[in-house]
């Protein structure tokens, strides 16, 4: 803690020749990107801030990084490790555009992202400091089987390809069951009923 009682913020080595007083650049009044400052607030805590703030060299008007200026001002922060460009107005707005535009664009493998979070959830630690909730991995695993059987309903192979040329219409049901008991006496019930089903479970 600092002596007016904020949270003291840790800087990862090698910015020092980058600080600036954190009130000699500001946020851009135009931009519209919307950020979670108290999850970026908590990264910053948890890990220590180990990245820059790109600022208008003209302007002091931040370029990209409005999330992390946010954060440290929120954490009570004196300082931060700024990088200065030279770029006309218009420039430097496209690249402000351009830089949040770039981060929307991108998505995740969801299976290699569950396989990961659940190598977290099984250590000691668990999903504390990721981001990430354990109703969330849930979530998660339980869209990962439905496409999966979704899939293989209409018989399509791991890629998505139909394995046959002429795929004929298939309904199915996802019933979730309370215990493996329940899951096998159902599962029996209704492959003697002359229904094809397979039991799926998920951690």
């Amino acid at each position: 803690m600092t002596d007016n009682g904020a949270p003291k913020v840790n800087y990862a080595p090698g910015l020092e020749h980058l600080m600036v007083p954190i009130d000699s650049i500001k946020p851009h009044p135009r931009n519209a990107k919307l950020h979670d400052i108290d999850e970026i607030s908590g990264s910053i805590e948890d890990f220590s801030f180990a990245d820059v703030v790109v600022v208008q060299k003209s302007s002091g008007y931040v370029i990209a990084g409005h999330g992390r200026l946010l954060s440290l001002q929120n954490l009570g922060a004196s300082e931060v490790p700024a990088l200065f460009v030279d770029l006309n107005d218009e420039d430097a707005g496209r690249f402000r555009l351009r830089h949040n535009a770039s981060h929307d664009a991108g998505g995740y493998d969801k299976a290699l992202l569950a396989s990961v979070l659940q190598e977290y959830r099984d250590s000691e630690r668990g999903l504390e400091a990721t981001g990430y909730t354990d109703v969330a991995l849930d979530d998660l695993l339980e869209d990962l089987t439905r496409a999966e059987l979704d899939a293989e309903s209409a018989g399509l192979g791991p890629g998505g390809d139909a394995e046959e040329e002429d795929l004929s219409m298939v309904w199915g049901v996802i019933i979730s069951t309370t215990d493996e008991e329940q899951q096998v006496a159902l599962l029996e019930r209704f492959q003697a009923e002359g229904l094809n089903c397979r039991a799926v479970m998920s951690a």
